[in-house]
């Protein structure tokens, strides 16, 4: 029975784990991929990462004095649709256009008008931009291999990374110290290997009913199905490899993708102030401006946290008529955006 309970405990906790992983695979696009007869890519980016990322950002725009009601009330009503910001193709040239049909409907909108879902989604989607650039970067200086499976590897520690740090610390003397250093729910210490795989693989079972729309190649019917098992299968060894990675990590990658790499430091004062304010305990006084600024020099999140949430202050100022268009891409880096993952 104990057993039982922890495994709950731990389902709950790692629902956010779910949905980011989740997400990631559904990014992979197979449908596309199995249209055109073509296996589907090896090549993954960050999952959990940058939702959390967003997440943070999301709680920064709530402290802030500055940020404009519109955005507030959008992005804490309509966080699902936050975290789903890195689904959208092409942002460089939907966003603009997206945050100036909200701010133009905003004041007349109506029920069931879907404004405040649409800049949700536009500002999600910078959001995902910062942490993405900022980790492909990162990942691209580091490597030393196939630069694909260095990505995988650097992708799977800082998303165990974010899930330890930030969704299953806890916080106080009674949290259990891991091998990195990193404090994590005491409940879960006595997961194992397996219990990860399992849930792991029942996330992926679930991931492959929601695909159900996949479109076999019509010119090749035959071969479809055995590249649909061996996307299955690369999911598969994917949620081994997490499972892995987050009951028994190896010291060598850790020091590598994670404390080497200076991917997360908990001193960061943006990052404590986003701590903070997830466990409701933010501090009335922090200078959120002089944090964000610091953030330029310190960990790889803290950076990714900063860029977002100045994204995010050019976006509110656009929506209030403070710049006009061109400036708002100039202050997003999409002047010269060219097509992209985002």
């Amino acid at each position: 029975m104990e057993n039982n309970l922890t495994r709950r405990d731990f389902v709950m906790l790692t629902t956010m784990a779910g949905t980011g992983l989740s997400f990631g695979l559904t990014a992979l696009q197979p449908t596309e991929a199995f249209a055109k007869g073509a296996n589907a890519p090896d090549k993954i980016s960050a999952y959990l990462t940058p939702i959390a990322v967003a997440d943070d950002c999301v709680r920064l725009a709530m402290y802030s004095a500055t940020i404009a009601e519109a955005f507030k009330q959008s992005l804490t009503k309509h966080l699902d649709v936050v975290r789903l910001g890195g689904a959208m193709r092409s942002g460089h040239k939907h966003v603009p256009t997206l945050f100036s049909q909200c701010r133009d409907r905003w004041a007349t909108r109506g029920k069931g008008d879907v404004t405040p879902q649409k800049l949700a989604l536009a500002t999600g989607w910078l959001f995902h931009k910062a942490a993405d650039t900022q980790f492909s970067a990162a990942s691209r200086v580091s490597a030393t291999k196939s630069h694909d499976e260095d990505r995988i590897d650097s992708t799977i520690y800082q998303d165990v990374a974010v899930l330890r740090e930030i969704y299953l610390s806890e916080k106080g003397p009674s949290a259990s110290s891991a091998s990195n250093g990193m404090s994590v729910h005491p409940s879960i210490q006595a997961v194992s290997v397996k219990d990860l795989n399992d849930l792991f693989d029942a996330m992926g079972r679930r991931l492959l009913i929601q695909l159900h729309t996949f479109e076999p190649d019509a010119e090749d019917v035959d071969g479809w199905l055995p590249r649909l098992f061996a996307w299955r299968e690369r999911q598969d060894a994917l949620f081994r490899r997490y499972a892995e990675a987050y009951r028994s990590p190896d010291p060598g990658k850790v020091r590598r993708y994670i404390t080497g790499a200076n991917f997360y430091d908990r001193t960061d004062p943006i990052i404590r102030l986003a701590r903070s304010l997830q466990h409701g305990a933010a501090n009335n006084k922090a200078d959120l401006d002089r944090a964000i600024a610091a953030a330029n020099s310190q960990s790889q999140y803290a950076h990714a946290l900063r860029t977002g949430y100045r994204h995010l202050q050019a976006a509110s100022e656009f929506f209030e008529r403070s710049i006009d268009e061109q400036q708002l891409k100039n202050r997003l880096g999409l002047m010269n955006a060219q097509e992209s993952s985002l």
